[in-house]
């Protein structure tokens, strides 16, 4: 079993130099963030050994790197994602699959276009933003004064841009194509809050910054994100966090992908709801 951990634009390469020296019935599997790039890379470089290549990503990242940062028990209780091919063996995905359940990973498997369309939202542009907005305030002539009264809140939103550039530039071009799309809804975002704030619209900008969590069957945010469904119908009263008199009213709301799988009130006078993620990937 040969398990490949480098960054992603590293993988082919890797590929291409072990190929002679793998045996016939060798496994390969890897650890990257975007699954599109990884199984190109074992279709082109390891064709003989396709059937046994396991396209895999452990959803346990932070932003330190380097030997020093390893942990203990780093994948205990964590996802790890196994997107099979359309050539995949059974019983090496399930050697793979063992591999990780014994250091404690719960295994999902999820089609590799869908993987990368996912960890786009939740994982490669929250990391572009944090890199984009740390520039900002770095090339700001009052940097300085910024940065010495920064505090927890700057921290928190920040943290994430510490992770490793080069890291972090692979898998943009390796994921650029969804990023894209999301880049593009997150710039109609803050053209939508730069004019509340040029109109002075307290109710709007009250309607876009206050989310409320909404759990729904989870077989239905399975089909919303899978199908990409852009408006939800309600046709009765939808009770969310366990409480009986908060619930989503009837009617046509839209679908808003790019913020985090929220539902809008297309009459504009309900709270803007935020459906959980965690209920998105399946009700884990």
């Amino acid at each position: 079993l040969v398990l490949i951990a480098t960054p992603v634009a590293a993988l082919a390469a890797v590929c291409r130099a072990a190929a002679p020296l793998l045996r016939p019935d060798a496994i390969v599997s890897d650890v990257g963030s975007t699954k599109q790039s990884a199984l190109a890379a074992f279709a082109e470089h390891l064709p003989q050994h396709l059937p046994r290549c396991v396209a895999a990503h452990p959803i346990a990242g932070s932003d330190r790197h380097g030997a020093l940062a390893a942990q203990f028990g780093l994948y205990h209780n964590k996802k790890l994602v196994i997107c099979p091919h359309e050539g995949q063996q059974p019983a090496a995905a399930g050697r793979i699959a063992a591999l990780w359940q014994a250091v404690g990973a719960q295994v999902h498997r999820m089609d590799a276009v869908e993987h990368d369309a996912v960890f786009a939202a939740v994982s490669h542009l929250p990391h572009l933003l944090a890199f984009a907005y740390v520039g900002q305030i770095r090339e700001h002539p009052d940097a300085q004064t910024f940065l010495d009264f920064a505090a927890s809140g700057f921290r928190d939103f920040t943290r994430i841009a510490s992770s490793h550039p080069a890291v972090w530039r692979d898998i943009a071009l390796a994921n650029r194509g969804f990023l894209q799309q999301l880049a593009a809804a997150q710039r109609a975002q803050l053209e939508r809050l730069e004019t509340m704030l040029q109109n002075g619209d307290a109710d709007g900008l009250y309607l876009r910054t206050h989310f409320r969590d909404i759990h729904f069957d989870p077989k239905v945010c399975e089909i919303v994100r899978r199908h990409r469904i852009t408006h939800f119908y309600s046709d009765q009263p939808q009770r969310f966090n366990g409480v009986a008199n908060e619930k989503l009213r009837p009617g046509l709301y839209d679908v808003d992908v790019s913020s985090g799988f929220t539902l809008v009130d297309q009459g504009g006078s309900a709270a803007v709801y935020r459906i959980d993620l965690c209920w998105l990937s399946g009700g884990q």
